[in-house]
């Protein structure tokens, strides 16, 4: 028996809390811990969506029935999301490492994709336009010169605007958008994703807070650690976690101030559980 491999397109889904509006000052990706869903677990963000964040919570890729159907015949069976399993682990690292890029690129519009572009419409190409024809130039409009657009105006420039002058809302939109500092929050199973998919990457981050778990015993400590000094880390513990003992808990702390990673440690008096007073002191909010 051999075993095989095949990479194939699937859908995956996220959900969102708060907009890219004028007032976007924070990005979070927060990501949910073994067993749940994520439009379970983003209300537990509801109190921080005030107007200036955009709260995102991707969900595992794999998804499973919680229980048999024999415990509650009468009621339908609970559904759960995990980020991985033991079984074929690399390749599912891989595919959550992509779809949260993928996430992240949509959310802060660097998806490529334009606004009002057709499905399978190229960049730049007219709607009905054929392949490799040319777009409809108007009477007396300049080659390569847009429709409206003024001779010598830039492309993307207003009429009257000065080069070098910004675009108006849309270009400040776009820019809170690409450079709204990033959140990331990883729950139980989502610590361990959280740290994996920040150590294969380059994208930046502000702060980086990782809840009921700690650092993956395979954490690449080759580009995990200088990733994670980057950023702002903050250890969540609950006093009464029962996954977590006070030990482990030491052990973990001992494991980052030996790879020489900042962090700081915040406690609740809860278990393995999210905690709305700790969430808010993070985000800065009052009471």
């Amino acid at each position: 028996m051999k075993e095989r491999h095949i990479r194939v397109a699937r859908t995956a889904r996220y959900y969102t809390l708060g907009s890219a509006g004028p007032h976007l000052r924070e990005i979070w990706i927060v990501c949910h811990g073994i067993r749940q869903l994520a439009r379970r677990f983003l209300p537990r963000f509801a109190e921080l969506d005030d107007g200036t964040r955009l709260i995102v919570a991707p969900e595992g890729l794999s998804r499973s029935y919680l229980h048999g159907p024999e415990s509650r015949p009468d009621k339908p069976i609970p559904i759960g999301a995990t980020w991985m399993t033991r079984e074929d682990r690399e390749n599912e690292i891989t595919d959550y490492v992509e779809f949260l890029d993928a996430v992240l690129d949509e959310v802060t519009g660097g998806s490529g994709e334009t606004a009002g572009e057709e499905p399978g419409q190229a960049a730049g190409e007219e709607p009905g336009q054929a392949a490799g024809e040319e777009p409809s130039q108007a009477a007396g409009q300049e080659p390569g010169q847009e429709a409206g657009q003024e001779p010598g105006q830039e492309a993307g420039q207003e009429p009257g605007q000065e080069a070098g002058e910004e675009a108006g809302e849309e270009s400040d939109r776009e820019s809170r958008e690409k450079h709204a500092p990033l959140t990331v929050l990883g729950f139980s199973q989502g610590a361990h994703t959280v740290c994996r998919w920040l150590a294969a990457g380059d994208m930046p981050v502000a702060r980086i807070i990782l809840w009921g778990a700690y650092l993956p015993e395979d954490f690449d400590l080759a580009r995990g650690p200088e990733r994670l000094r980057s950023a702002e880390l903050i250890l969540v513990h609950g006093l009464l976690d029962h996954f977590i003992s006070e030990e482990a808990h030491v052990a973990q702390e001992a494991r980052l101030e030996e790879l020489d990673i900042p962090f700081k440690t915040i406690t609740h008096a809860g278990g393995h559980e999210l905690d709305q007073a700790v969430l808010r002191e993070i985000a800065g909010l009052a009471g």
